[in-house]
């Protein structure tokens, strides 16, 4: 569980719903303050979620023989955990 956690970058992950959840507030017209649509609210900051913890791990899968060709093999990377 703890290297899918780390695949998902949820820090990043962070971040990007903040800033999801600030942009709808920042869209809403002035005088919809009163009528916040939650309900869309949440999915939207679900969906985001998902697609933002789903991009992050292929990304880390894809950056890994990167990372192994500067530490010298792919096995030093393992055993530095």
């Amino acid at each position: 569980m703890r290297d899918y956690i780390e695949l998902t970058k949820p820090r990043i992950t962070w971040l990007i719903l903040m800033s999801t959840g600030i942009g709808y507030f920042f869209g809403l017209p002035s005088h919809a303050w009163r009528d916040i649509n939650w309900l869309l609210l949440l999915h939207t900051i679900l969906g985001t979620g998902l697609i933002a913890s789903g991009t992050a791990a292929p990304t880390t899968v894809l950056a890994h023989p990167n990372a192994a060709a500067q530490a010298g093999s792919y096995s030093d990377i393992r055993t530095r955990r």
